[in-house]
């Protein structure tokens, strides 16, 4: 059985089709005007094969030729019909072609398997439930309530690495029986034959890009980044872009006001803070100075301020992400944008650019390059750019380089004398320390929170894109925008261009004492030059996340006795949570701590999930 959960409040149309014991759903939503035969499930009569799709397909002119169809024909055909010719054509080895944002299940017949698979990062989820009796796959968990006997049961395991902030893993999911398909997988299915999963994808060095000139290298970037702008912005009349005033966001909004017809409308998007918010201790430094910058510097359609104007807490985005979600929250980022999603709604915008990703891969900030050249034994170099990074930053020159050498020689010994962040996190997170116990948390967080020790700049970039974080805040921004009718679409996240970037040597990320140096090179004459070199961005994404969290002070501490009172099992430490409500309110105090909003946030929303299960408005297997 194959089903896909597409929808949202502006749903196109459902549909489903049965062939034999196969069963196939789909409940789509439309975003751009180009699929014109996209009703699904799509069963092409000449092969017998079967397609259901989530899917948004990059690159489709150079697919099509590809393919071998006339290039005229780009127009009448969806990205499902493009995914299911790619089958016909190449078999299992379609995804080998692909790029973009999909997830999809075929059937063919003609060998009587079940294939399915998921883009490189995750933009678009896909699950499976495998049992002896019926396979499903879907892409919203929720679907499942509709088999006959299943029950969800939520991992005690999965609560308390929430609670820890330990994003999951595949050891562990959220709901026993119901996996996830990971990122740049595949899987294929014959009747009575076990499921067989393959990786089709990795993150390597493409050996052309590494003997690039810096000068070939920044033009090779430059115009890689704006065509993956084309590619995630045609087809589209009013286009809505995230907008934070860092050099990714500001980049995204730049390059798309330089290449989008100029029919099309952009909206920028930017969390800021409102009067009364700006003068409250809790906030987070307000980067409204620099989003505004690019929009006048730009001249966009228009700048949506989102500053809570309701005064809006937080409480009612806790509720709206378990509505959704029906599990807790272990990033806070699309939860807390509740009302940047529906300002968005409400202007008209359908697809919403994201500068997420960039951090971990393309504007990385080039750590590693001293430890890198020290590890290879290139002293003349490593000293020309220590000296030049003390001359601009400070510190003091001699420590740093004996440092360098006594880590290029004795690396365990180094990291023995490392500052240990790790123990002082541990000990604030809020859970039931004898349930910890039990399940060894504290192990397993030192296991799977680990300090940064690879002496190489790849190492350490494929570590950032390709950690689990990233594919759980694109589930959680997939499910809590498209709600509001809204789809992502991450720049940022071009396969082709975090290849190249990955690629090109480790001196161009990291020169003249600058970070991010190649992309920064790379925008030059797009980017109004105060951002493109600014380095002292301090500002939260979301400034008035604590500010939120604070207004329902009173809410919280309710929901923190009621559970302390009527639950039997305990997954949360309630005496720590009002101790975090009391370190909020004090700006400095939350700062020589290092804890943020989400280490409050996860272990309130077990309690919501445990006081909804006690009054049966929910059954997700929850112990209350």
């Amino acid at each position: 059985m194959a089903m896909a959960e597409m929808g949202s409040e502006n749903s196109s149309f459902s549909d489903s089709l049965v062939i034999n014991n196969i069963g196939f759903g789909c409940h789509l939503s439309v975003f751009t005007p180009e699929p014109k035969d996209d009703s699904m499930p799509y069963m092409d009569t000449a092969s017998g094969c079967c397609v259901v799709a989530d899917a948004r397909i990059d690159y489709r002119t150079k697919l099509i030729k590809q393919l071998g169809l006339n290039i005229d024909q780009m127009q009448k055909l969806s990205d499902s019909r493009l995914i299911l010719l790619s089958y016909l054509k190449w078999g299992e080895a379609c995804v080998e072609y692909l790029y973009g944002d999909f997830a999809f299940v075929i059937w063919d017949k003609s060998q009587n398997k079940l294939f399915s698979a998921r883009d490189h990062f995750g933009c678009r989820p896909l699950y499976y439930v495998d049992r002896e009796d019926y396979l499903a796959i879907v892409s919203d968990p929720k679907a499942l309530k509709a088999l006959p006997g299943f029950q969800y049961q939520i991992n005690d395991q999965f609560i308390l690495d929430t609670i820890c902030s330990i994003v999951p893993n595949e050891d562990v999911q959220t709901y026993q029986e119901i996996n996830r398909l990971e990122p740049a997988h595949t899987l294929s299915y014959l009747p009575e034959v076990t499921v067989k999963l393959n990786r089709y994808w990795d993150l390597r060095v493409q050996e052309r890009f590494t003997l690039l000139s810096e000068e070939e290298a920044i033009q090779g970037l430059k115009d890689l980044f704006i065509e993956t702008i084309k590619e995630r912005s045609c087809y589209i009349s009013l286009v809505g872009v995230e907008l934070s005033g860092g050099l990714d966001s500001s980049s995204i909004a730049s390059c798309l006001n330089q290449v989008i017809d100029p029919r099309v409308s952009v909206c920028a998007l930017s969390h800021t803070l409102n009067n009364e918010q700006t003068v409250r201790p809790v906030s987070y430094n307000d980067e409204y100075y620099y989003s505004e910058k690019i929009v006048s510097f730009h001249q966009l359609f228009r700048h949506i301020l989102i500053n809570g104007e309701n005064d809006d807490g937080s409480f009612s985005a806790i509720i709206n992400y378990l509505k959704i979600m029906n599990k807790p929250a272990v990033q806070s980022f699309a939860m807390m944008s509740d009302l940047l999603y529906e300002n968005a709604r409400q202007a008209g915008i359908k697809v919403l650019l994201s500068g997420f990703g960039g951090d971990e891969g393309v504007t990385y900030q080039g750590g590693g390059l001293l430890e890198e050249l020290a590890a290879r034994k290139d002293f003349d170099k490593l000293k020309e750019i220590l000296k030049s990074r003390i001359k601009k930053k400070g510190g003091n020159y001699y420590r740093k380089l004996i440092a360098l050498y006594l880590k290029s020689w004795l690396p365990g010994l180094m990291n023995l004398l490392k500052k240990d962040w790790r123990s002082s996190r541990f000990k604030i997170f809020a859970f039931d320390r004898s349930l910890g116990m039990k399940l060894g948390m504290k192990k397993r967080f030192f296991s799977l929170v680990q300090m940064p020790s690879d002496t190489d700049v790849r190492k350490r970039q494929y570590k950032h894109i390709m950690h689990p974080h990233i594919v759980d805040r694109l589930e959680n921004s997939y499910f809590l925008a498209k709600a509001k009718g809204i789809e992502y679409r991450y720049p940022f996240l071009d396969v082709k261009l975090i290849e190249f970037f990955y690629s090109i040597p480790s001196e161009y990320k990291y020169k003249n004492a600058t970070s991010r140096y190649l992309f920064r090179m790379a925008m030059e004459g797009i980017l109004p030059e105060e951002i493109r070199l600014r380095e002292d961005k301090t500002g939260a994404t979301i400034p008035n996340v604590m500010y939120r969290i604070v207004k329902d002070e009173g809410i919280f501490r309710d929901l923190i006795e009621e559970g302390r009172k009527k639950n039997r099992f305990h997954y949360v430490n309630y005496d720590k949570l009002h101790w975090m409500l009391d370190q909020f309110k004090h700006k400095e105090k939350r700062e020589k701590m290092n804890f943020g909003p989400r280490a409050f946030l996860s272990p309130m929303s077990v309690l919501i999930l445990q006081k909804w299960q006690r009054e049966g408005k929910i059954d997700i297997g929850i112990k209350c």
